[in-house]
């Protein structure tokens, strides 16, 4: 494990609050959800280029 993630997850444990525990499991899924959002960034940019793409052919006809 990287030291970053060492010491996020080590000073989580301590936090206390009434939003501790729903923080704490938004926290934990980090990972899931940064994925998930790199993805759909990279479909949409795929997409739009391919769109660019094709307008770019059709004005040069």
């Amino acid at each position: 494990m990287s030291s970053p993630k060492t010491y996020s997850t080590n000073t989580m444990k301590k936090w206390a609050g009434p939003n501790a525990d729903k923080v704490r499991g938004e926290l934990k899924t980090w990972h899931t959800k940064c994925t998930s959002v790199a993805k759909a960034l990279r479909d949409k940019a795929t997409e739009y280029d391919n769109e660019a793409t094709k307008a770019t052919n059709k004005s040069d006809k």
